[in-house]
């Protein structure tokens, strides 16, 4: 279950009952019914991918790795995390080992450069950067809101029962006068969001 930090608020419940509640859900307690739950917990996730990488990802002896390094992304219809984790974590211990047979040190300068060849060539950073659209638009939460209610908007024009039926353009520029988009700029985020997406 994913839930965004800034919604909370509007549940009116702590995060730890949210996640008591999805445990004892029917649908899902019927799929651990028998067994010993050994531990389960929640985990705070920055979705600022690129926007949250740090300066240095290694130090003497340390290897930034996962959503600690930036290494998230939310592209609106997935989000990939845990097998970005998964993998710059292999990509770290590469690289360990690398400079274990060839040096014995674990100075960070040199970590680094082993670690940051790896995930260069990897398509880790390369996903990162060809979807800094979604991420930059969905930094900015009004923007994300009047996009999103500007698509709801045309479809509810698209299919009300009227006496016109509108165009799919007559309904998406009427939605974006009525959110305030600039027409021109919504085509344009658009055209640069599918290239991106």
């Amino acid at each position: 279950q994913v839930v965004s930090l800034g919604s909370l608020p509007g549940l009116n419940t702590e995060p730890y009952r949210l996640v008591e509640e999805l445990r004892l859900h029917p649908m899902l307690s019927r799929l651990w019914r028998g067994g010993d739950i050994m531990e389960y917990s929640a985990h705070l996730v920055p979705e600022a991918g690129m926007g949250f990488k740090p300066r240095r990802l290694a130090a003497d002896g340390l290897i930034v790795v996962g959503d600690a390094a930036g290494l998230l992304l939310n592209t609106g219809y997935t989000v990939r995390g845990v097998d970005y984790a998964a993998y710059s974590g292999l990509l770290a211990a590469e690289a360990i080992i690398e400079i274990h047979e060839k040096h014995g040190d674990y100075k960070g300068r040199i970590l680094e450069k082993a670690y940051m060849e790896r995930l260069r060539r990897s398509s880790l950073l390369r996903d990162l950067e060809r979807h800094r659209l979604p991420e930059l638009l969905f930094r900015n939460p009004s923007l994300a809101e009047k996009y999103s209610r500007m698509m709801l908007d045309t479809a509810g024009a698209m299919y009300e029962l009227g006496m016109e039926t509108p165009t799919l353009l007559e309904a998406l520029r009427k939605a974006a006068v009525r959110q305030g988009v600039s027409p021109l700029r919504a085509a344009w985020d658009a055209f640069r969001m599918v290239r991106r997406i």
